[in-house]
């Protein structure tokens, strides 16, 4: 597992970030493969028997995730896409749960276009913040 108590919370400007999203293609292979996440979108429907409420699979690193009424995103940038991935699995889920976000897989490293290997990154952040 990568949790340290002193992962950097709330780490959005960092330059670790603008670093490792320069090899990200913005896929979303890491957030489809990993057996953690769990983001998601709700959509409601009128049908002919009624109303409906449909999830469907996501990924944050999308660029419309974050996207609210009237267009606006607060994470218009990859870069900041990618350090919400990462600090939900190695800061908000702990914070708030108690438990790793990551399994420790590889799968993301593994499926990743831009051979961005996680654990560096995580690394990078942890000695540069």
């Amino acid at each position: 597992m990568l949790h340290h108590p002193k992962f950097p919370f709330y780490s959005f400007n960092s330059p670790v970030w603008e670093e490792a999203v320069e090899k990200c293609v913005d896929c979303g292979g890491c957030n489809h493969i990993c057996p953690t996440c769990r983001c998601f979108l709700l959509f409601d429907g009128k049908g002919k028997k009624g109303f409906s409420r449909t999830s469907l699979w996501d990924a944050c690193l999308y660029t419309g995730f974050a996207r609210v009424a009237a267009g606006a995103n607060p994470r218009i940038k990859l870069s900041q896409r990618f350090a919400n991935r990462l600090l939900c699995k190695f800061g908000f889920f702990p914070e708030n749960l108690g438990l790793d976000a990551c399994t420790g897989c590889g799968r993301c490293i593994s499926v990743c276009i831009g051979k961005i290997d996680m654990r560096e990154v995580v690394r990078d952040l942890r000695v540069k913040v």
